[in-house]
């Protein structure tokens, strides 16, 4: 990390200890202001661990990364081997493909994209007269 990334960080680490330190520990719900309890957290997070395999709970590292409101077992959620249909690699390869510019009948613009996979469209018939869906 570049001096400064580690200067970035150690201000928002020095923020975040502050703002935790003058602000309380929310005890009543705000659900709806987007504000948990840490009971709602810990029942939302084994909800989402019981239905989700791929979440699971994870300890702090060390005393810095845990909070006392918090069970020492679940101070974070953690996701882990999910599947992803393009992979990194993937992404690398399309950013360094060459931009095409598409135009358009009459417009005087071009159109920038990326193109990563060219597809095939497949041309499908409309639905048969009389047939479900349409107006007739």
């Amino acid at each position: 990390m570049s001096v400064f990334g580690d200067m970035k960080t150690k201000l928002h680490e020095g923020y975040v200890k502050t703002y935790n330190a003058v602000t309380s520990v929310s005890t009543e719900s705000r659900f709806k202001e987007g504000v948990l309890t840490p009971e709602e957290f810990v029942k939302a997070g084994d909800a989402l661990v019981f239905r989700c395999p791929t979440w699971e709970w994870a300890k702090g590292k060390d005393a810095a990364h845990t909070v006392d409101y918090l069970p020492a077992d679940k101070q974070y959620l953690v996701t882990k081997k999910v599947r992803c249909m393009s992979r990194a690699e993937d992404m690398e390869k399309a950013a360094k493909a060459p931009n095409e510019s598409i135009s358009i009948d009459g417009d005087e613009d071009e159109w920038v994209g990326m193109v990563v996979d060219k597809v095939d469209v497949v041309d499908v018939p409309d639905a048969a007269p009389g047939g479900s869906g349409g107006d007739g």
